[in-house]
């Protein structure tokens, strides 16, 4: 089942992985293995994937990718801007930065690397190195002239605010193996509802402050109080008209709790 809802993802998304989910309890504590015709599944698999373009790479111009592209504006357009409207201030061509390029390698295979900088198909940041070598070169290509004059850090840091989060360290799971404990049943239990710990994970991971979590099958809204606990925001929705009036409600009795530091305040 994971590998077919895997596949249908695939045709929306860029898949980066998936994440083994360790649980604890479940089902699989009450089978008896031995009358079973297949393996024991004592885990979940958890899709990791990211929308095209998400990371410094775009699939190209055709088909969902582009939509998309059509849609929110390519992710990296100012920089891309940037870079390509040095060039065209300098009056230079894309094919005199790729010869050029050849010349500094002396290998033809990566002069297709140099219409990376300036196109969306495949849009790469140059490193600091190509950076500066392309400072050097507009000004020999035009006699002379200041280009580029913006810092290699300060497109670093944009760079780096535009691309997709992905914030892990040694002090939460950052391998593909998790071990979140389950939740133990209650009155009301979603029947597939996610520990709070692991959506935190999640939201940590996936998102900055202030940005906006969405889940399309909220059930208890767990997901709802995670982003809220994160300081992020939130939209979810569900098929079932009774879990979506149940994630309202936790969602609104988690903000209702008042803030301990407000107390301690004071």
């Amino acid at each position: 089942m994971a590998a077919r809802v895997e596949c249908q993802i695939a045709e929306r998304f860029n898949v980066l992985g998936t994440v083994l989910w360790q649980k604890d309890a479940g089902w699989h504590n009450k089978a008896q293995p031995e009358t079973l015709r297949t393996y024991l599944l004592p885990s979940e698999r958890i899709i990791f994937a990211e929308h095209c373009g998400a990371d410094g790479y775009a699939k190209g111009e055709a088909g969902y990718s582009a939509k998309s592209d059509e849609l929110r504006g390519f992710v990296f357009e100012p920089l891309r801007a940037y870079l390509d409207g040095e060039k065209e201030r300098a009056r230079i061509t894309t094919r005199q930065i790729a010869e050029a390029f050849q010349l500094r390698t002396g290998s033809r295979t990566v002069t297709g690397m140099a219409g990376h900088w300036f196109s969306q198909v495949q849009w790469t940041l140059p490193t600091a190195e190509n950076y500066q070598w392309l400072r050097d070169t507009f000004a020999n290509l035009n006699h002379g002239g200041d280009y580029l004059r913006r810092e290699y850090d300060d497109l670093r840091r944009e760079y780096e605010d535009l691309r997709r989060p992905f914030s892990v360290s040694a002090d939460v799971p950052y391998t593909d193996v998790w071990t979140f404990a389950t939740v133990q049943n209650y009155p009301g239990k979603h029947p597939c509802e996610k520990p709070l710990d692991l959506l935190r994970h999640i939201v940590r991971a996936s998102s900055r402050p202030d940005d906006t979590v969405l889940d399309p099958c909220c059930g208890s809204g767990r997901s709802g109080v995670a982003a809220v606990m994160e300081g992020r925001n939130y939209v979810g929705c569900d098929i079932s008209e009774h879990w979506t009036n149940v994630s309202r409600q936790n969602i609104a009795e988690y903000q209702a709790q008042p803030s301990l530091f407000a107390e301690a305040a004071s």
